[in-house]
C-alpha cells in the first residue's frame, strides 16, 4: 500500500507540438531513480504498478506517455509516434537533471524502454523488462493474425474478427477497426473498443480469468492508440530495435511469460542474437503470463528489481 509519505512530487512537463506529458515522483528521494515505462502505448500508469518496487531504495518516475493516462490533450494521435516517445523519454532525463537514471516497464513499455537504452546507451545503468513485445512483422501477425495466437484462442478470435472482411490482411483488418472506432455512432465506437480490449485480455491473463473490458475513458484511449501505431507498423520500431541492439549497454533483464500469448516467446528468442548476451539477460518465466495478475510473472519481476536495487544502492 502506498502512503501519502512515499509521494515526493508531481509535474506536468511541456514537450512541444502542444503536449504535455504527467510525471509523477513516489519512493526515496535519495534512491535510485527508476523510470517506469507504462505498456499499450496507450495505457498510462496506475498507483498499484508502485507495489513491483521498493520504495525506500528506488526513487519512482511514473511518466504517463504522449496522450496516455493523465497527460494532455488526453488520446491526442496527432504527433504521437515512436521517436516523438523516444525523445520525450530524453526531455524528461534532461528536465530531472539526471546524468544516469534505471529503467523498467512492461510489453510496448518494454520495446520503448529497450530502444531508448539503446538510442543513449550513456544514460541508462540497468534496467528490468518483462512481456517485451517485438514488433515487428511477425510480433504483429502474432497477435491479429488468424495463425498465430488466433489458433490457441478460435472462439475469442472469431468475436474479435466478426464481420470484417479478409481479416487475414492485416491493414484491412486494423483499417476496419479504425473506421469502427472513429465511428460517429458512438455504441458502435465503444462496440469495436470493447472486441479489441477483449482480445487482448483473452491472451493477457490467464485462461478463464478475462472479464468483459470496461469501456471508459481511459480504456477507449488505450485501444485507439494502439490501433494508431498498430496501423503505422510501430513506426519502424523493428528496423531502430534491429539497428540500436548491439549498442546497449546497460545491465538488462528482460522476463517472459511462457504463456504469454500476446507477446510469445519463440518471437523474442529468435531475436537474442542481436544482443550482447553478456549484458543482456533473457529469462523464461515457467507458468508466466503477459499479465503480472498470475503471480509468478509479478514474483519474478520483483526479485529482478530488487537484485537490481542491491548490486546498485
Amino acid at each position: 500500500m502506498v502512503s501519502a509519505a512515499d509521494f515526493i512530487r508531481h509535474d506536468k512537463l511541456s514537450v512541444g507540438d502542444g503536449h504535455s506529458l504527467y510525471l509523477a515522483q513516489y519512493g526515496n528521494p535519495n534512491g535510485l531513480p527508476i523510470l517506469y515505462l507504462h505498456g499499450g502505448p496507450g495505457a498510462g500508469s496506475y498507483l498499484e504498478e508502485l507495489a513491483l518496487f521498493d520504495l525506500s531504495s528506488f526513487r519512482v518516475l511514473l511518466l504517463d506517455q504522449r496522450g496516455a493516462g493523465q497527460s494532455h490533450p488526453q488520446g491526442e494521435l496527432s504527433q504521437n509516434n515512436l521517436q516523438q516517445l523516444l525523445n520525450d523519454i530524453e526531455k524528461v532525463r534532461q528536465w530531472l537533471g539526471l546524468s544516469h537514471w534505471y529503467l523498467a516497464g512492461g510489453s510496448f513499455g518494454a520495446t520503448l524502454g529497450l530502444l531508448y537504452s539503446g538510442l543513449y546507451p550513456q544514460h541508462v545503468i540497468a534496467q528490468v523488462y518483462w512481456g517485451m513485445f517485438v514488433p515487428s512483422k511477425q510480433g504483429a501477425e502474432w497477435l491479429y493474425g488468424p495463425h498465430g495466437a488466433a489458433r490457441l484462442f478460435p472462439s475469442q478470435y472469431a468475436d474479435f474478427v466478426l464481420d470484417i472482411d479478409e481479416p487475414h490482411d492485416l491493414n484491412k483488418l486494423f483499417e476496419a477497426y479504425h473506421l469502427g472506432m472513429q465511428h460517429k455512432n458512438a455504441d458502435i465506437q465503444k462496440q469495436f473498443v470493447s472486441r479489441w480490449l477483449n482480445w487482448e485480455s483473452e491472451l493477457a491473463l490467464p485462461r478463464g480469468n478475462a472479464l468483459p473490458v470496461e469501456v471508459d475513458e481511459r480504456n477507449q484511449v488505450l485501444a485507439k492508440m494502439e490501433l494508431h501505431f498498430a496501423r503505422h507498423h510501430y513506426f519502424n520500431a523493428y528496423q531502430l530495435f534491429c539497428s540500436l541492439a548491439p549498442s546497449i549497454q546497460a545491465d538488462t533483464h528482460i522476463l517472459q511469460g511462457e504463456r504469454d500469448w500476446v507477446c510469445y516467446f519463440d518471437l523474442l528468442k529468435d531475436n537474442q542474437s542481436r544482443f550482447d548476451m553478456t549484458r543482456v539477460h533473457v529469462e523464461l518465466v515457467r507458468g508466466g503470463y503477459h499479465s503480472l495478475a498470475g503471480g509468478r510473472m509479478l514474483a519474478a519481476v520483483k526479485d529482478a528489481l530488487d537484485a537490481m536495487a542491491i548490486k546498485y544502492k
